[in-house]
């Protein structure tokens, strides 16, 4: 019996993600869209990981250790803890507003493909897991440097492709469509 509950559930996931990437494609632009500010769809907290790598720094970890007491300490583990989970949220937030900003793209252009579509796709999974791992090693205190590098640097990244993505939009859009260069 659960075997077959398992195999129903399995069959209308992929039915669901079949359906999003091969169903009709409506190509008019969302309401709202022309009020919509790039700004509110760009990352803001992928700037601060300087701040995150000086959190991260060992030798503060070995200076209170030495210097500090030990209740003193665990305070500090534990706010460092707090201050870098935050930072993966907002990162998290960050990516969201940039998958918000893909889905867009996807909708006002008939440029971006349903290939491309299922690249971002598989690009916020791996993200969330990536995340969700992150997330569990710093609950465990067992992270470093290079793993907040790893997971900054790939929403830079995605930040940077749908940059390059739009850019080869509007280099497409009909004269009539193309932002001003006018002041």
């Amino acid at each position: 019996m659960t075997t077959i509950l398992f195999i129903v559930i399995g069959i209308a996931i992929l039915g669901a993600l079949f359906w999003l990437l091969f169903a009709p494609k409506w190509n008019g632009p969302r309401a709202g869209v022309e009020s919509l500010e790039i700004e509110q769809l760009e990352p803001l907290h992928c700037r601060h990981f300087p701040q995150i790598r000086m959190v991260l720094q060992s030798e503060d970890r070995a200076f209170i250790a030495r210097r500090a007491p030990a209740a003193m300490a665990r305070g500090w583990k534990r706010e460092r803890r707090r201050v870098l989970l935050r930072y993966l949220n907002g990162l998290a937030e960050d990516f969201s507003r940039l998958d918000s900003l893909a889905r867009l793209l996807a909708t006002v252009s008939a440029e971006v493909s349903r290939k491309r579509e299922w690249e971002w796709f598989w690009l916020g999974m791996k993200f969330r897991v990536m995340m969700q791992l992150l997330t569990l090693r710093i609950t465990l205190g067992n992270f470093t440097v290079p793993q907040f590098a790893r997971l900054t640097d790939f929403v830079a990244a995605h930040a940077a492709e749908l940059e390059s993505s739009m850019a080869q939009i509007a280099g497409v859009l009909p004269s009539r469509m193309r932002p001003s260069t006018e002041t």
